[in-house]
């Protein structure tokens, strides 16, 4: 059974992106599907936003809009 791997609703929590990112590493969790809700009102968006941009992600990852 193949596995997918969803994430999103991280809203500037750059600590929580870390981990959750680690993770999926760690697990070679992949393809990768970021539900979106990346920024919006947390602390880091600035820090965030060039970790997981669609066109430099790696392969495998799918960025679908969050509710903004």
């Amino acid at each position: 059974m193949e596995q997918i791997t969803v994430f999103g609703d991280i809203h500037g929590n750059l600590p929580a992106l870390e981990a959750v990112l680690a993770d999926m590493d760690q697990r070679e969790m992949n393809p990768r599907y970021c539900l979106g809700d990346l920024v919006g009102y947390g602390t880091f968006p600035n820090e965030i936003v060039p970790r997981t941009p669609p066109e430099v992600s790696p392969p495998g990852w799918l960025h679908l809009p969050g509710t903004a």
